[in-house]
Formats: structure tokens, C-alpha cells, sequence
């Protein structure tokens, strides 16, 4: 494959992957994790009615085990606590 060939097949499969997440949870979105306005990461979370699902969570490769992924997820814990949903 060509680099155009392999960027179009990411770009439609990630564009798929979005579309089916959408349809099966209503409160899916994809975040993107900054540092120092940098993009390191990917947050992928379902805000439902009664819970809040972590689908995934991406930290790239030499920005790990810098402590950036434990606030993310402890602070949708506590966002869950604060509004009577699981986790």
C-alpha cells in the first residue's frame, strides 16, 4: 500500500470504529489528553444515564508513567460518586 492508501484505510476505519461507538452508547466521546498543549493520548469515555464507561485510554509510548493517566481516571471516579452513577 501506498502512504495515501494507508492513510485513507486508517482514516475510514477509524471514522467507522466512531459511528459504531456513537450508535451503541449514547454518551460516547472521544477526548484527546494534552500536556503543555501537546497531544499525548486519547481518552475514549460513554457518559450514560447510570454509569460512566472507560472504552480506552492512550497515553503514547515516552509519555507514560508520568503520573497524566491517574488523574484522568480518578477524576471520573469522583465524577461518577458526585452523580450517583457506576463506574
Amino acid at each position: 500500500m501506498s502512504d495515501s492508501q494507508k492513510e485513507a484505510f486508517l482514516t475510514a476505519q477509524f471514522s467507522a470504529q466512531q459511528r459504531h461507538l456513537r450508535r451503541l452508547l449514547s454518551g460516547f466521546r472521544t477526548q484527546i489528553i494534552l500536556s503543555d498543549e501537546e497531544p499525548i493520548g486519547r481518552l475514549y469515555v460513554a457518559r450514560e444515564t447510570d454509569e460512566i464507561k472507560v472504552l480506552d485510554i492512550t497515553i503514547f509510548a515516552g509519555k507514560q508513567r508520568r503520573g497524566i493517566g491517574t488523574p484522568i481516571i480518578k477524576g471520573l471516579m469522583q465524577e461518577a460518586e458526585g452523580s450517583g452513577r457506576a463506574f
